[in-house]
C-alpha cells in the first residue's frame, strides 16, 4: 500500500469527533465571557488608552472587537481604520462597522483573502460594498492564503497619534 505523508488540512472533522458514547470524553459548553476591564466600559478606547488588553479568543467574547471597530467608526479623533480579514458573513457586523466608518470620513482599507474556503461569495460580495462606498479594498496574494486577522486603528489625540492594534493569529 502507498505511503502518504503530509499535512492533514481538513479541522473542521476535529469539530465531529466521535464521543464514543463515554461522557468523560465530553466537556459542557463554555460560552465566551466577557473582558473583565470592558465589560461595562462606556469607551473601549478609553480603557485602551488607560492599559492593554488582551482577549483571549474563543474565552473571551469576539463582540468586544466589534464594538470597538463601532466605536472607532464614530470617534471624531479616528482618522484610518485598516484591517486585513479572512473569512466574512453574508450579515456581517464587522462589514456595517467598516461601512459606517467610511460614512463618517473614515479612511478605510481592507485586505480582503478571497481563498476564504466556501466564503469566497460572501467576500466578494464585501469587497464590492466596500468600495462602493469609497473604502480601499487590497485583496489577498494569489497563491499565499492569509489567515490572520489585524486591524489597526489611528486616532489623532492632542497633538499626538495614537494606534490602537488587534491581531488575532486564527480563525
Amino acid at each position: 500500500f502507498p505511503v502518504t505523508i503530509g499535512r492533514y488540512h481538513n479541522f473542521k472533522d476535529f469539530m465531529r469527533f466521535p464521543d464514543f458514547k463515554n461522557p468523560d470524553f465530553l466537556f459542557k459548553y463554555q460560552p465566551p465571557n466577557d473582558h473583565p476591564k470592558l465589560k461595562n466600559a462606556q469607551s473601549i478606547i478609553n480603557v485602551i488608552e488607560k492599559e492593554d488588553i488582551l482577549l483571549h479568543f474563543p474565552y473571551q467574547r469576539f463582540d468586544h472587537v466589534v464594538d470597538l471597530l463601532r466605536e472607532a467608526a464614530i470617534d471624531p479623533k479616528v482618522r484610518s481604520i485598516k484591517i486585513n480579514i479572512y473569512r466574512v458573513a453574508r450579515n456581517s457586523d464587522v462589514m456595517k462597522a467598516l461601512l459606517a466608518a467610511v460614512f463618517n470620513g473614515k479612511e478605510v482599507t481592507v485586505i480582503m483573502e478571497l481563498q476564504a474556503r466556501f466564503d469566497e461569495e460572501n467576500n466578494l460580495y464585501w469587497s464590492d460594498r466596500l468600495k462602493e462606498f469609497g473604502a480601499r479594498v487590497i485583496y489577498g496574494v494569489p497563491g499565499l492564503k492569509v489567515h490572520s486577522k489585524l486591524l489597526q486603528i489611528t486616532r489623532i489625540s492632542g497633538k499626538k497619534e495614537q494606534f490602537i492594534s488587534y491581531y488575532r493569529d486564527w480563525e
